[in-house]
């Protein structure tokens, strides 16, 4: 498998690449779907919440450990 391990290394060398060169090519944000589940599922209990999902929609995003969430 490895999938988390190679996403994490072209993640390392993407931040690498965007300090060096400003280039974004290569950079993504990445999240573990666990933590952007128990965000949204908060959010929907605490109305006063600052989580919007639509923060999520712009550009590459990695979702790390998926299939691990209930």
């Amino acid at each position: 498998m490895g999938k988390s391990t190679l996403f994490d290394a072209i993640h390392h060398i993407g931040r690498i690449i965007l300090k060096q060169t400003r280039s974004t090519q290569l950079w993504f944000p990445r999240i573990s779907t666990v933590h952007l589940l128990t965000r949204y599922y908060e959010s929907q209990q605490n109305k006063n919440s600052n989580f919007k999902l639509e923060d999520y929609y712009r550009g590459k995003l990695y979702l790390d450990d998926v299939g691990k969430e209930d």
